[in-house]
């Protein structure tokens, strides 16, 4: 399949479109025209994409490594965009043939895209321990638990979810918004209440966490 029918292609079965444009002046131009184009799949920003294309643009990398400068490049903008960029008459038969099979299934690595989401998932928590603490600070504790919650450190937040991680098994599987975990905030902060006990409000009472508490912080931290 070359170019011109792949093309053809994408607009009649996938509704979609590429960009195209010159060099020299970086601008879009009509559709069938220009020195390159941008293929769907392989373009994300802070408003477009997900972690589908920022998968994608990591396997292209890595397969077309020798290629970047020479007749592909990666080019970078506002907003956080990044977009391969392909020079139209170069295009080689190989990276036509992974193009083609984009349009009947959109990755181009499931194992890079598996390992990116899990970089992510791990990057981003410790930024997401405050969503955590909040989560509990809201639920209104005596006086004295907001006190010890408001004091909980990243570490011991972390602490906590990796035994809510152990315990669920799995179940809470890693979900994405884009390109931005969305991370199970209510449950891990329940499974925090539950394990120090923090729902018999009776136990603070003398305004000091009792020792069964004390016991279920220590062996979680």
């Amino acid at each position: 399949m070359n170019l011109t029918t792949l093309r053809c292609k994408e607009a009649a079965d996938m509704g979609t479109f590429w960009n195209y444009g010159r060099y020299e002046t970086d601008r879009p131009r009509d559709y069938d025209t220009g020195d390159y184009f941008h293929p769907n799949y392989l373009a994300y920003g802070d408003y477009h994409g997900g972690t589908v294309e920022m998968a994608n643009i990591r396997a292209w990398r890595e397969e077309f490594s020798e290629g970047e400068g020479v007749w592909w490049r990666l080019r970078t903008g506002y907003h956080g965009s990044h977009e391969v960029s392909i020079t139209v008459d170069e295009c080689p038969q190989e990276a036509l043939d992974i193009l083609c099979a984009l349009q009947e299934y959109p990755l181009i690595s499931d194992d890079v895209h598996s390992n990116l989401e899990c970089e992510l998932w791990d990057e981003g928590k410790e930024n997401a321990c405050s969503d955590v603490r909040y989560e509990l600070k809201r639920r209104r504790f005596a006086v004295p638990v907001c006190d010890m919650v408001d004091n909980f450190s990243d570490r011991v937040i972390l602490a906590f979810w990796a035994d809510f991680d152990e315990e669920d098994g799995g179940a809470h599987c890693q979900e994405f918004e884009g390109q931005n975990p969305r991370y199970p905030i209510k449950a891990i902060a329940d499974h925090i209440q539950e394990t120090l006990g923090l729902d018999d409000m009776s136990l603070f009472h003398t305004g000091e966490p009792t020792e069964s508490i004390s016991v279920a912080f220590e062996r979680i931290t």
